[in-house]
């Protein structure tokens, strides 16, 4: 007879508990200006292409695969510091790079500039999840792990809807006084400054208030590249699966965010405010309660499904994605569409984010940031590195001047059906890990 381990214990709090969850919210609250900062530039596609004189497909580059590439090849190096060295100033010091380049960027006037400072916002903002991670292991007990990750995952997928809702006010209220006969900056010029600044801000007083906390459960032999190179190897089909599968549910995420409110504004004659506001409180309804939602679910079903419940919750999640959006390109009112592009979106969001807060318990505590480092990579490079590039180029073969739904539709059943294999296939490995340990 076996006992069944239900994966909660009673150790206590490795740091006190109000210390712990004030630094969360700190570091969450990084995590939305980290979106804010990356995401602004979706608001800004039309007074760009008119000023600087750029394509679709120059956007593109700009918003997903300039940064996806540099932000996943420092990545995994700085998640390698993170599991050896102070992590609280790897942060900060990643934090102020991003909110100095985003400051700057509304200081050019040229794409070529802009590109470069979109590398360095995805320097700075490399640094920050991966050295989360690995500090959420060291500060709360295993029982609160996952909640803990899936709420400073939530941070960030407020970030993501709530950027839009702060760009586009920080649009209106520009705009309303703006006279650009006046003034030597262009509007969206003034938009980078108006975000970048707060997110500087906010990076002196997590400089100020917070602690390094001492690492717990290994030490740093056990985090060098032979140990993390052995224990991958060991499992490599699980989490090769979990990882890649994670990373195709967001190219249809990131193509959502990326292009929605200009497909707002294209096929439904939203203004530019509007459609930030609109979408905005859309997108932080659906991955925030995806967010939250799924890891809860996860733990409901871990005594029936055990280890393999955060692969099924997902796999089924993304299924329930492909369908939401297979309807979606049928779709032509405005209120069907937001409600059917929102609830796909929160399955997308929901599905990867489970998958992040599920390797706080799948992989050693010494590992936990190149392990996330991995999982970052995968979504940076399908994600953000294809989605939003993948989006223009299939609008512009079936749908130049359309609404881009179907668009939408064509990537999410490329995308998110291979990712539900993944996850099946993982949730198959997981299982087989349960039946071993039982044995």
């Amino acid at each position: 007879m076996t006992v069944q381990n239900t994966g909660i214990d009673l150790e206590p709090y490795p740091v006190n508990p109000a210390r712990a969850w004030l630094t969360l919210v700190l570091l969450g609250l990084l995590y939305l200006m980290s979106f804010v900062d990356r995401f602004i530039l979706a608001l800004l596609v039309e007074p760009l292409k008119q000023d600087l004189g750029v394509s679709d497909i120059q956007l593109g580059v700009l918003f997903g695969t300039a940064f996806a590439f540099f932000y996943a090849l420092l990545g995994l190096p700085l998640a390698r510091l993170a599991d050896r060295r102070n992590r609280r100033m790897i942060i900060i010091g990643g934090a102020a790079l991003w909110a100095i380049c985003t400051i700057c960027s509304g200081l050019v006037s040229n794409y070529g500039w802009l590109v470069a400072l979109r590398i360095g916002l995805a320097i700075g903002e490399a640094a920050l999840t991966p050295s989360v991670f690995s500090m959420i292991g060291d500060m709360f007990p295993a029982r609160d792990r996952r909640r803990a990750a899936s709420v400073y995952s939530a941070f960030g997928m407020l970030g993501a809807g709530g950027g839009y809702i702060i760009g586009g006010l920080v649009i209106a209220w520009l705009g309303s006084s703006f006279d650009p006969t006046t003034s030597d900056f262009r509007l969206w010029q003034l938009v980078f400054i108006s975000v970048g600044v707060p997110s500087l801000v906010l990076t002196i007083i997590f400089a100020l208030v917070v602690r390094e906390p001492a690492r717990r459960g290994g030490t740093a032999d056990d985090s060098g590249i032979a140990h993390l190179l052995a224990h991958f190897t060991r499992e490599k089909g699980l989490f090769s699966s979990l990882i890649l599968g994670a990373g195709l549910c967001q190219v249809p995420a990131y193509a959502m965010i990326a292009w929605m409110p200009n497909t707002l504004e294209r096929g439904f004659g939203l203004s530019s405010a509007s459609s930030g506001l609109v979408f905005g409180s859309l997108a932080i309804l659906a991955t925030v309660g995806g967010t939250l939602l799924l890891p809860l679910l996860t733990d409901s079903l871990a005594g029936r499904w055990q280890a393999a419940a955060p692969a099924r919750v997902s796999g089924l999640a993304a299924l329930a994605a492909v369908a939401t959006m297979l309807l979606g390109g049928t779709v032509s009112a405005l209120l069907p569409f937001l409600f059917v592009v929102g609830f796909g979106l929160m399955m997308l969001a929901g599905s990867t984010n489970n998958i992040l807060a599920a390797f706080q318990h799948l992989v050693p505590p010494q590992m936990r940031a190149t392990f996330a480092a991995l999982c970052l990579l995968s979504i940076t490079l399908l994600g953000l590195g294809i989605g939003p590039l993948a989006f223009a180029a299939i609008n512009s073969l079936i749908a130049p001047t359309g609404r881009g739904t179907g668009a939408i539709a064509i990537l999410t059943i490329c995308a998110a059906v291979p990712a539900a294999l993944f996850f099946g296939y993982a949730s198959r490995m997981l299982r087989a890990r349960d039946a071993f340990a039982d044995a």
